[in-house]
């Protein structure tokens, strides 16, 4: 008897130990996966490929460049240890698709510039981020990461406004001018990409605000959407601004549609809205007066060149990245805006069918538009996936409406936002049909 009370103690101590080391070896996995995120996205926001390099071989290496192999493995690594519990779906098999019509091209001699690194770039970053929806903890970090990496970006953003020169990050055009005020870069390659990516973010903060119970981080998702909304502003990114008024539309009426969140915090982000815009309405319009002709002259003479580039090129297209070349070809030489006589389409619709062909267009319309009806579709649901679902889809309309203005698709920061939104909607469809996660928990 006393032999066998042995035996049964001993075999709970075993069982207690390999329970433990189980999920010790879990939680080991979901941070390192957490660092893997966050380190990318410091290395694609402050660590820009045209700023920051390391020689290497007699090459030049960005960090992000350096970075994705890492994640790379990484993402297979994860996707191996929870390739039971993340089911393929129908958003997978689009974006996979789109995928392979890229790799396809690379591999037939079409692309040129990049398009196997936008390839493993995409994967390891929706990847991730899918799999961090497992867990609420890892995920909610994650949110709470890029509020904070956000956070430093507009600070610096704004002490750069304040001394009206990007004194850190100096990039080829941090000129601005006569008559107008400096906008800001922050470590970015232009203005116009840093307010794209604030328009990303920005739901996040906002959601964060609305739903959290800690005061703390309560505390700084406010600051920061306040900061974002100034340092947005006095980027002067007119494209910006439209696809942040869109956005905080329909932000709103979900706002009111969801009674389980109250309507407080959507009437502070209102009010410090239009106190920040009054505030800085002397500089608004100043910019508007003085650079709005020209903007929408240059863009355009852009998309109208597109077009007969298109035209040209409507099956083949002239490869991955290759538009800003290419429409030299078709664009009247006043309007070549870089030493390098080359311009930017500045529509990232017009030059994805430039660059891939009519087959390349549909596919990347299909997946955007599959992703947001899934976005909508998992938002409506009454549980706490659906407020996260809908901050991810409110980014990636942010994302679809800046890419009628600008090729954002075609920028790191912008894209990396997009495949992690893309990534938290795919998380968030998943979770919302398991009945442990239908009543909110909190933040």
């Amino acid at each position: 008897m006393m032999l066998d009370v042995f035996f049964v103690k001993e075999e709970n101590i075993i069982s207690n130990i390999s329970d433990s080391y189980i999920e010790l070896k879990s939680n080991l996995s979901e941070i390192s996966m957490l660092i893997l995120l966050l380190l990318g996205i410091c290395a694609t926001i402050f660590f820009n490929p045209s700023i920051f390099h390391v020689t290497a071989l007699s090459h030049d290496y960005s960090l992000t460049a350096l970075l994705i192999p890492i994640m790379a493995l990484g993402t297979i690594i994860y996707l191996f240890e929870n390739r039971y519990s993340l089911k393929p779906n129908g958003i997978d098999f689009v974006i996979g698709m789109f995928m392979f019509y890229l790799l396809a091209r690379e591999l037939m001699g079409f692309e040129y510039n990049g398009a196997l690194k936008f390839v493993i770039f995409g994967i390891c970053f929706y990847c991730l981020t899918a799999i961090t929806m497992k867990k609420q903890s890892v995920f909610q970090s994650l949110i709470l990461g890029i509020v904070l990496i956000t956070m430093l970006c507009v600070i610096y953003g704004l002490f750069e406004y304040a001394a009206q020169d990007n004194f850190l990050f100096r990039t080829q055009a941090n000129l601005h001018p006569i008559q107008t005020y400096h906008r800001i870069y922050s470590s970015m390659e232009n203005p116009v990409i840093f307010g794209a990516v604030l328009v990303q973010v920005l739901p996040f903060s906002l959601l964060l605000f609305a739903v959290s119970h800690n005061f703390w981080i309560r505390l700084i998702a406010i600051i920061t959407f306040m900061w974002t909304i100034a340092a947005l502003m006095l980027s002067f990114s007119k494209g910006s601004w439209i696809a942040a008024s869109i956005v905080s539309c329909f932000v709103a009426i979900y706002f009111v549609w969801r009674k389980g969140i109250a309507l407080k915090p959507a009437l502070v982000a209102i009010l410090m809205c239009v106190i920040i815009f009054v505030i800085f309405w002397p500089q608004i319009s100043t910019d508007v007066s003085v650079r709005t002709e020209d903007s929408v002259s240059v863009r355009y003479a852009a998309w109208n060149a597109s077009i007969e580039g298109i035209a040209d090129n409507y099956l083949g297209g002239v490869g991955f990245n290759r538009s800003v070349l290419e429409l030299r070809n078709y664009l009247d030489n006043k309007w070549m805006r870089t030493q390098y006589n080359a311009t930017a389409v500045d529509n990232s619709y017009l030059s994805i069918f430039m660059e891939e062909g009519v087959a390349g267009i549909l596919l990347w319309l299909v997946m955007l538009g599959t992703i947001i009806a899934l976005g909508i579709k998992t938002s409506l649901k009454n549980t706490y996936c659906g407020v996260w679902a809908l901050s991810a889809l409110a980014s990636v309309v942010g994302f679809a409406i800046n890419s009628f203005t600008f090729d954002s698709y075609q920028y790191l920061p912008n894209i990396m936002f997009f495949w992690i939104s893309a990534g938290i909607i795919r998380g968030t469809y998943q979770l919302s049909n398991r009945s442990e996660i239908s009543a909110p928990q909190q933040v």
